[in-house]
């Protein structure tokens, strides 16, 4: 909230840097001492991989203080790449003033740093054939005339959802605190407080929306109908059904790689189904990593297929 709707105030005095993040009652306040800062980083998103609705991200950054021994302190985010770095050689520039009377180095001109995902950084998981289901695993295995047949139980609405529905409860139970404390405070309707109800909208709008994704999380189930000479698959969710069909000439890899989606900077799993002819098609992010190797190994066995192309 302090970033979407909030303003940003940095305040340079002779001895201290104080970043101010504030939205109406609420503030978050970082400051640094002067003399430890040594440089100022624009720090940017790769966003290459990112949505085409989300290109416009690309343009914005962060700007931190950079110390020798601790962490960055961030000076302001949310911002276009180009008023951080005006704002960087803005505060480098009166730092520098005092750093001449002091004795002190310079500080270098502000530099701007492209961060890649993390899942980016690092080649695709070779995975391991996993031969004997794990003992936590309930899906069930069928022998057919001509192949197998996997059914996949959902994995529960708690289980499944991987935090996001505790998160999810978290921020609805907050956006239910704070819209009660603005309405039964406000003394009559009038149109800001009309603006602020379109504007909190948003908010309920992304909690709610965490709450329906944890469901659909947990309620997924799927069935893997495998045969030597092709591969179907049909998965339930809470929205949709969606079918799969692929014959065995088609499928070049199968495997559990990540997904694209990173939590705490740790990439989520999934399984993956690697075909030429069609769109990548990975399944069950964030379900037990043993189980889905698991799967992955009897698709690769029954079809021949590898695990990297």
């Amino acid at each position: 909230m302090l970033v979407l709707c909030g303003r940003n105030t940095v305040e340079l005095t002779r001895d201290t840097l104080r970043a101010i993040d504030s939205a109406g009652p609420f503030r978050a306040v970082r400051k640094a001492k002067r003399e430890d800062i040594r440089r100022f980083e624009v720090k940017v998103s790769d966003g290459r991989s990112a949505p085409g609705f989300l290109k416009i991200l690309n343009r914005m950054g962060g700007l931190n203080a950079e110390f020798d021994d601790t962490k960055p302190m961030p000076v302001a985010v949310g911002y276009p790449r180009e008023w951080l770095v005006a704002l960087g050689d803005e505060l480098r520039q009166h730092i520098n003033e005092t750093n001449v009377l002091s004795a002190q180095s310079s500080l270098p001109a502000t530099s701007e740093v492209v961060k890649p995902l993390s899942s980016e950084l690092v080649a695709p998981l070779m995975s391991d054939d996993v031969l004997v289901q794990p003992k936590s695993s309930a899906v069930r295995l069928d022998q057919t005339a001509d192949g197998v047949t996997l059914t996949v139980p959902p994995a529960g609405i708690w289980r499944g959802s991987k935090g996001l529905l505790l998160f999810g409860l978290v921020w609805c139970g907050f956006m239910t605190l704070f819209t009660g404390v603005v309405v039964f405070t406000a003394s009559k309707p009038n149109a800001p407080l009309l603006i602020f109800g379109l504007f909190i909208a948003v908010f309920w709008a992304i909690g709610i929306a965490m709450l329906l994704g944890a469901i659909n999380m947990g309620r997924r189930r799927a069935v893997f109908i495998v045969t030597p000479s092709d591969l179907r698959i049909a998965q339930q969710s809470l929205f949709k059904k969606m079918v799969w069909t692929w014959s065995r000439e088609e499928l070049t890899a199968i495997r559990v790689d990540r997904s694209g989606t990173e939590v705490n900077h740790r990439p989520i799993l999934n399984l993956q189904i690697h075909s030429p002819t069609q769109r990548k098609v990975g399944l069950f992010s964030g379900r037990d990593e043993m189980e889905l190797q698991w799967i992955a190994t009897v698709l690769r066995q029954q079809l021949r297929v590898p695990a990297v192309t």
